[in-house]
């Protein structure tokens, strides 16, 4: 039983290595907005996260390739769980060009380089999770355009509304919200979108606050693509850059429109 518990703590059952720190301040900055607490899966075909946040509105799926990493190495399967405050705090002390290198150190714990001369231990946390289960969904419209001008479009509407109401046709995208104060519209023609999918109109209003977190965290891809039909949640897919992995958001809609 001891020679057991000796090996659990001394072997070291992964390495990553990044080449610069952006990869992980995206994928912080994503998921901060969601959770407080981050369960990552690693094994042979990279890294993953999922959760929902605690209201049941927001829910996020990462999934890192090995490829997003100079180096990296997994004996096994592993799982460890870190706040995500204390992760952050840690990565925010790298440049963007420092390399980052994490690794498991013993059992209850990551080991963290960050360039030539920084070293850290993170505690880890134990937490009861179980699994999260994506929507099952059949989208009848799918938007793809630039990030930069999502984001436009969201602080458009946001200067009136709480809530953004996404209608599509076949030959537009309309991001509109209305308040006390008035209304706003923001109009895309199917020719100033990336690509525009849509047989029939659909409609549906979604929270302007996860939005903003949502879209904002990820202000670093140059793409989006949005999915949704009539009154059901929102997917939106973030393609980290050459192919290393990729974020995708679920939101609930408002169910008063």
């Amino acid at each position: 039983m001891s020679t057991q518990t000796t090996e659990k703590v001394t072997t070291n059952n992964f390495t990553t290595r990044a080449a610069a720190s952006g990869i992980w301040k995206t994928i912080v900055s994503a998921i901060k907005n969601v959770v407080e607490e981050s369960n990552f899966t690693i094994n042979a075909d990279g890294i993953s996260f999922r959760a929902m946040d605690p209201s049941h509105v927001g829910l996020v799926d990462i999934h890192l390739a090995p490829s997003a990493f100079e180096k990296f190495e997994c004996e096994k399967e592993n799982t460890f769980c870190v706040r995500v405050e204390d992760f952050e705090r840690i990565i925010k002390r790298a440049g963007k060009d420092d390399a980052v290198e994490i690794s498991r150190s013993g059992e209850d714990a990551l080991a963290i380089k960050i360039g030539k001369s920084k070293a850290y231990e993170l505690h880890l946390i134990q937490v009861d999770t179980t699994a999260t289960p994506l929507p099952k969904l059949t989208y009848s419209a799918t938007i793809n355009m630039q990030t930069e001008a999502l984001n436009q479009a969201i602080a458009d509407v946001s200067v009136v509304s709480n809530h953004a109401t996404i209608s599509a046709d076949p030959s537009e995208v309309v991001f509109s919200g209305k308040g006390d104060t008035g209304s706003a519209k923001s109009t895309f023609k199917k020719e100033d979108l990336l690509g525009l999918t849509c047989q029939e109109a659909q409609k549906a209003t979604y929270s302007l606050e996860y939005l903003t977190k949502m879209v904002g965290s990820m202000k670093d891809t140059e793409t989006t693509i949005l999915e949704f039909v009539n009154k059901w949640p929102l997917r939106l897919t973030f393609n980290l850059e050459d192919k290393a992995g990729m974020v995708q958001f679920y939101l609930a809609p408002r169910v008063q429109e």
